[in-house]
């Protein structure tokens, strides 16, 4: 019963109406209807998150405005609920949400910006670490976007570096490394042949050995993909 009476309850908090039939077990004391009682909790439920990742997606807020972002936010909390109670670890799925979500028409590449700062977001709570001795180590604080459109671009524009009229979606796609290096988070664009060493690295590591000759691999190791310790 009182097992069944939490799972209404927080069905009630989570979907924002009182379709479970939780209203009867809601305390009426004749001051505060309990249908008022019910829509505190689903306020402060509502209002928790969203603060929350609005703080997580600041550049996304800058194309697209405060209103637009907290909207689809809104609509992103009612259809994927936490599954756990860890604030920093959710909103995984919210660029994933933004791909499918029918008034981002025009902002095709929101979802890669979504997906740049929850790499950011993500990595900031994570420690740093050092290269081994003799061996090549990828880094495994790396996270890879790679998108159909000049998404570091984008990105440039958004953070005032670029102005907007200096990048146009026709420009072509980019594969954008975040890496955290030495305790900070940084931006790289990835070549294409950048990309493919790093995918077969992470395929034979063990059988690399430390070649600086190898093609691209001193770029991933100045942008702290790959660690390698000092001869």
């Amino acid at each position: 019963m009182l097992e069944e009476l939490q799972k209404n309850f927080r069905l009630a908090i989570q979907q924002g109406d009182a379709s479970t039939g939780i209203l009867p077990a809601i305390v009426n004391d004749g001051a505060i209807a309990p249908e008022q009682r019910l829509q505190v909790y689903q306020n402060n439920f509502l209002l928790t998150l969203a603060d929350n990742l609005q703080a997580v997606f600041p550049l996304a807020e800058n194309f697209v405005g405060e209103a637009f972002l907290r909207e689809a936010i809104k609509q992103f909390i009612r259809a994927h609920p936490p599954r756990e109670a860890a604030l920093d670890e959710y909103g995984s799925e919210f660029a994933d949400f933004f791909e499918n979500y029918e008034h981002a028409e025009d902002v095709v590449y929101i979802a890669d910006i979504i997906r740049i700062e929850w790499a950011i977001h993500r990595l900031q709570y994570v420690s740093p670490v050092s290269a081994v001795a003799d061996k090549l180590t990828l880094n495994p604080h790396v996270r890879i976007i790679e998108s159909d459109y000049p998404l570091l671009n984008l990105w440039m524009v958004g953070q005032g570096q670029l102005m907007p009229e200096a990048v146009h979606l026709e420009q072509g796609g980019q594969t954008v490394c975040v890496v955290l290096d030495g305790g900070e988070i940084k931006l790289y664009p990835l070549t294409t042949e950048e990309r493919a060493l790093l995918q077969n690295l992470k395929n034979d590591l063990e059988d690399v050995t430390v070649n600086a000759s190898m093609v691209g691999l001193d770029a991933l190791t100045l942008k702290g993909v790959v660690l390698a310790s000092e001869p």
